[in-house]
């Protein structure tokens, strides 16, 4: 590969990486989110790799389908383990959607 083509890669690798190391904070602020309540609550979970039977003890199943489940009863420690499960994205479930836009 010449220098020049080397250098059109370069801001596009940087690029990339960042997006990707973006989506990994993403991810790993989620159960941190979780963390600020007391109480364990009800989330919404892409299920990915997760079966029912992977759900940690205490935590209830309300919905289960197309790869998405409603759980009830995830704290931080749950949200971890649901994680090391096989799920790819665990959050909390308000009125107004996951995200609040205004509190």
């Amino acid at each position: 590969m010449s220098s020049t083509t080397k250098g059109r890669f370069a801001p596009v690798l940087t690029y990339a990486a960042g997006i990707m190391g973006i989506a990994l904070a993403a991810v790993a602020i989620q159960p941190l989110t979780l963390a600020a309540f007391a109480s364990p609550q009800t989330v919404r979970v892409l299920t990915g790799g997760l079966t029912p039977d992977d759900l940690p003890e205490g935590v209830e199943m309300l919905d289960w389908s197309d790869g998405q489940a409603r759980l009830e009863g995830v704290d931080a420690i749950a949200a971890r383990q649901l994680y090391a499960n096989g799920a790819l994205l665990v959050l909390p479930e308000r009125a107004g959607g996951c995200i609040a836009l205004s509190s």
